[in-house]
């Protein structure tokens, strides 16, 4: 099925709003749609009900990007305005696990080097010697006007199968 890149972003936001804290944005940055936050706690106890062994937090941060074309250009600006917002948002500390930054990046057309460059992305930053936990950065393209082509890099392997799953499925999905 072809979308325009309106109709691929709202489609993706219906399908986040099901899991994610969603924040449509219209400050920061025009090609920036949408903020969309999950939060994970988990506990465990091993010798007492009362007393909690351990707890780890976990959470995930997509940046909802739509534009008309992707160049090297803007996708080092998706790429920093995600490390700045995401450094700011990020609870680092005892108990945390991970951070995963996303930009889903949905446009029509794109450069060769753009695709070259969100392939090789390699970001990741550990806390403490992982004590405090790691920031990952897992980025995904859908290219809507070259027959809905996704590029992901080699961390976001799995974003690229939700955008595969909510948009090019043929499978009708049950609504809860």
């Amino acid at each position: 099925m072809t979308y325009t890149v309106s109709e691929a972003t709202n489609k993706m936001l219906s399908s986040y709003e099901a899991y994610y804290n969603v924040h449509p944005m219209e400050g920061p940055m025009e090609e920036l749609v949408a903020r969309c936050d999950y939060f994970s706690h988990t506990e465990g106890k091993l010798l007492s009900k009362n007393d909690p062994s351990y707890r780890t937090y976990s959470e995930e941060f997509i940046y909802l990007f739509q534009c008309k074309h992707l160049t090297l250009e803007t996708l080092n600006k998706f790429l920093a305005y995600i490390q700045t917002d995401g450094a700011e948002r990020m609870n680092v500390g005892q108990g945390h696990m991970f951070t995963y930054l996303t930009p889903v990046i949905i446009c029509e057309t794109s450069d060769e080097e753009a695709i070259k460059a969100l392939r090789k992305i390699r970001i990741f930053k550990s806390f403490r010697f992982s004590f405090h936990g790691w920031m990952e950065v897992h980025a995904a393209m859908l290219e809507v006007n070259n027959s809905n082509t996704i590029t992901t890099n080699r961390s976001g392997k799995s974003v690229g199968k939700v955008l595969k799953s909510v948009l090019l499925s043929t499978k009708k999905r049950r609504r809860l």
